[in-house]
């Protein structure tokens, strides 16, 4: 019975497209070299094995290809119904889809097949104390492993089968554009460019994923034996790949999992919160109580570590959990802006309800505090905004965020959030800024809030604007087919104050 469980694990295979019925020109689906197909016919048939990972809440499905490389089987990640919940952004262009009444941005084909081809594995032994390391491409983690973490780290798996995370040097920022390493990558083959910190000094942290096998072991590699990760992060005084040289000033990180924690866990709740800032797979929650690989399992460790360090390096955010006593002498736990000085999430259901009813059904914003109680709206600004379209006859208010867009994100800067404090009077918001004027005038654009976007038109134009601020404003094209009478009127608007500047 597994009514009860957060996630249930379902096994099954698909036939692949024969060769002559697939006209693949490349060949690439034919039976390789040296075989015969299949060991009854020899009709060159092949199946595809897949995993389907079903979470109950927030429902959602994930289906991996298993996929055999090396002489062991390893996933690929290749369709998530929820972009903002799996810890992987499936490489193609996302889409609107419904799972469960949820209705979220999809990624990926579920029904994609995976033909038999060859692997090349790549190996290393920097001293004997390490042993022999293998490469560990980065497609096979995907969606076990948060995206910002695949894209800062370069992966090698030791002869106890744990694995290592190594620091790649030189990079100015997480928005940074990687280009991904592939198991042919001539620098990770021969270990100079692609680790070109290796003798340095300076000072890099490194991942430790140690593997807790569930069960006795299977040494066949046909995945059966279930097993959990435990992820940790440990600061280095350098980045010297052949030693652990730990710096004692800097505690050594766990990371915990958001999408197996119980619905009713306070990490659950808190991951879900900052699912409306960016996607989980760019959410990390890091635990800095001290964590033994050999007595707790994944589900121990969620429920005893505690909540201390949050980063979303996609946004540029972060934030670290306080106690703080009140006069009444009851403590209190708070998560506080490492961004923002002064303040902190605001956990009151009357905050989150004023502002709901000032931001209609635009959800993706958390409300900050002060000590003085005066409240704000954080909202990401690297989220390019869209409108789902669903037909002609049906004026849809649905927000779609496509949070990956990377000339989007290009154009915001350092700064990927916009703040905005709630007047004392809570009827309205302050923007700070042209930029954070523009983007709450299309959020408002998109959802229906006519009036607001039509007090706001005066306050959001300029004749210069920003690469950041023009990408915004031309958003507004995109929404020409909205036909309510408001719509126009405010369309009449924007061209009045517009008349006579350039663009």
């Amino acid at each position: 019975d597994v009514t009860d469980a957060q996630s249930v694990c379902l096994m099954g295979w698909i036939e692949n497209p024969s060769p002559s019925s697939s006209n693949d020109e490349s060949g690439n689906n034919a039976t390789p070299s040296g075989g015969n197909g299949n060991e009854e016919g020899g009709s060159g048939s092949t199946h595809t094995l897949k995993e389907v990972i079903v979470t109950s809440n927030p429902p959602s499905i994930t289906v991996y290809n298993i996929k055999e490389y090396g002489r062991r089987h390893l996933r690929t990640l290749e369709y998530t119904s929820n972009q903002t919940l799996c810890l992987h952004e499936v490489e193609s262009e996302p889409y609107p889809d419904r799972v469960g009444g949820v209705l979220a941005m999809s990624g990926g084909v579920p029904m994609t097949t995976a033909k038999p081809e060859a692997s090349l594995l790549i190996t290393r032994a920097l001293n004997s104390e390490m042993g022999t390391q293998t490469y560990l491409p980065k497609r096979f983690l995907a969606g076990l492993v948060p995206s910002s973490l695949l894209d800062r780290y370069i992966f090698w798996q030791n002869e106890d089968d744990s694995i290592v995370g190594y620091e790649m040097q030189g990079l100015e920022d997480e928005g940074e554009d990687m280009e991904e390493f592939d198991d042919t990558d001539a620098d990770v083959a021969d270990g100079t460019d692609s680790h070109k910190a290796a003798t340095s000094t300076k000072s890099s942290t490194r991942l430790l994923i140690t593997l807790q096998i569930s069960g006795p072991a299977d040494p066949t590699g046909f995945c059966n034996t279930s097993a959990s990760a435990l992820v940790q992060r440990l600061s280095l005084r350098d980045s010297d790949e052949e030693s652990i040289n730990i710096d004692p000033n800097r505690k050594t990180l766990t990371l915990l999992n958001v999408n197996e924690a119980p619905s009713n866990s306070l990490l659950k709740q808190i991951g879900m919160l900052l699912s409306r800032l960016d996607n989980l797979s760019h959410v990390l929650v890091w635990s800095e109580t001290s964590v033994s690989s050999t007595k707790l399992d994944a589900n121990s460790i969620n429920a005893e570590c505690s909540i201390d360090l949050i980063e979303l390096p996609r946004v540029n955010l972060s934030f670290r959990s306080k106690f703080i006593d009140n006069i009444d002498g009851s403590s209190e736990w708070r998560l506080y802006s490492n961004d923002n000085d002064g303040l902190y999430v605001a956990t009151s259901s009357v905050a989150r309800e004023m502002v709901q009813k000032l931001l209609g059904s635009i959800d993706h914003f958390i409300v900050l505090q002060n000590e003085d109680g005066d409240l704000f709206v954080l909202m990401p600004g690297c989220a390019l905004p869209r409108r789902l379209h669903t037909d002609s006859s049906h004026l849809s208010v649905q927000v779609l965020l496509d949070r990956r867009n990377s000339e989007w994100i290009a154009n915001m800067g350092e700064i990927r959030t916009y703040l905005y404090p709630i007047h004392p009077s809570q009827s309205f918001l302050i923007t700070p800024s042209l930029a954070s004027s523009m983007y709450l005038m299309v959020m408002y654009f998109i959802v229906g809030l006519y009036g607001e976007v039509y007090k706001m038109i005066e306050s959001c134009v300029s004749e210069e604007l920003t690469a950041e601020e023009l990408q915004i404003w031309n958003q507004l094209e995109f929404l020409g087919r909205d036909v309510h009478p408001d719509a126009h009127a405010v369309r009449l608007k924007l061209s009045a104050v517009t008349v006579g500047l350039e663009g």
